[in-house]
Order: structure tokens, then C-alpha cells, then sequence
């Protein structure tokens, strides 16, 4: 098994190891905040969940419901998800990055009231992460005060991107690991028929001296006889 296939296991098995004993403490007086994280060499996705239980469900649909109607609006939407959004902080190689709103989801008002209903938030981080060796952080803050939290990395989308093991605070709150990033395939293949070029060259060069300098031996035999 290669060292990317061994990484890329180990990030699974702690994932899976860690996602049961949170979900299992997830009570009904409790608000969970789930983070899934996409690593991109051009960009860091982010998903986060936002589930409330059933406990807290009226308290927080009166948060989000400003105007009281009953009805959760656009506006009212849009204005709760980049307040999820700002819960969220990204950072790589030591520098924040912006988030930038991609999609938000609104479960009905019975399902978040029965704590079965989940608010998804996407949001995306634009970077550059040029060939090597790079570390992200991906830190929540607390949306309510019974916030309780799940943070993981996905198995990366991008080829280039390969994950080290994840660390993350007891809390869950905060995500920490470092990942490579490889040359672009495209970049390789230049590189490759670069080489193969250069090669080539070299060979026809060598075979023509070769031919060149056993002719003029002929011919200087020749005038010799």
C-alpha cells in the first residue's frame, strides 16, 4: 500500500472512530455544530450542520425568525447562515482566509422543532497553495452556549491534495492538520515530454556524429588506397 493510500485510511478510521461517541452525546438541550471540510490546492470548502435540540428548537427559531411572523424569510435565512458562517474560522499557513457564502438549506419549523432538523451552510475559502507541504486550521466558535461540536476532513476531491493526520482539540472545536499538495498533472505531463524532447535531441546528436565521424574515416581510407 502506498504512503498516500495509508494516509488517506487513517484520516477515514479517526473520522469514523470519532463521529459515534459525539453523535451519541448530541441531547436535546444541546446545539451541534458539524463541520466537514474539503481540501482544495485553490480552495478550502466548508459544510457546516447546525442541529438544535428539540429543547432549544423555539429559542432558536425566535433568533432567526426576527419579525416574529412565524416564517422564516429569505432575508432571515441569509442573515442566520453568515451568522453560522462567522462561527467559522479558516487559516492556512498561519494566514486567515475569507469565507465566502456558496448555499444555505433551511429544514422545516417541525423538524427543527422534533431536533431532527439540520441547517446546512456551504461556504468556500479561496487559496493558493502552491506545491509542498501546507497547515490548515479550521476553528468554530459557539453559536448558542449548549454549542457542542464535530469537525472532519473529507477524503480530498483533488488529486494533487494529499491529507496528514487530522489533530483536534478535545471539544472538537478546532481541526488542525497539514497536507501536501503535488505538481499539476498538466504540469507533470510538460515536464515529462520536456524531457522525453530533450532526450531525443540528444540521441539524434549523437547518432549523427557518430555517422559523420565513421564517414569521414571511409573516405580518408578511401583516398589513402
Amino acid at each position: 500500500m502506498t504512503t498516500r493510500a495509508i494516509g488517506l485510511v487513517g484520516v477515514v478510521l479517526a473520522a469514523l472512530a470519532l463521529v459515534p461517541a459525539r453523535a451519541d452525546a448530541h441531547r436535546l438541550d444541546e446545539l451541534l455544530q458539524a463541520t466537514r471540510v474539503d481540501i482544495r490546492a485553490d480552495r478550502i470548502v466548508l459544510e457546516i450542520d447546525v442541529t438544535t435540540g428539540a429543547l432549544l428548537a423555539a429559542e432558536i427559531l425566535d433568533t432567526i425568525d426576527i419579525d416574529r411572523d412565524g416564517v422564516l424569510n429569505d432575508v432571515e435565512r441569509h442573515q442566520y447562515a453568515q451568522q453560522v458562517l462567522s462561527s467559522s474560522l479558516v487559516s492556512v499557513d498561519g494566514r486567515t482566509t475569507m469565507l465566502t457564502l456558496l448555499a444555505h438549506e433551511f429544514p422545516t419549523r417541525d423538524a427543527m422543532a422534533a431536533g431532527t432538523g439540520a441547517i446546512r451552510v456551504r461556504a468556500v475559502a479561496k487559496v493558493t497553495a502552491d506545491t509542498g507541504r501546507h497547515q490548515l486550521v479550521v476553528r468554530s466558535a459557539p453559536l448558542h452556549a449548549s454549542s457542542v461540536y464535530l469537525v472532519n476532513a473529507l477524503l480530498p476531491t483533488d488529486a494533487r491534495v494529499q491529507l496528514n493526520a487530522p489533530r483536534r482539540d478535545p471539544a472538537q472545536r478546532q481541526l488542525a492538520l497539514e497536507f501536501d499538495v503535488s505538481a499539476e498533472p498538466a504540469a507533470l505531463r510538460i515536464a515529462w515530454i520536456s524531457i522525453a524532447i530533450t532526450l531525443l535531441c540528444l540521441l539524434v546528436t549523437v547518432r549523427y556524429a557518430r555517422s559523420h565521424g565513421h564517414l569521414s574515416r571511409t573516405r580518408r581510407a578511401l583516398s589513402n588506397a
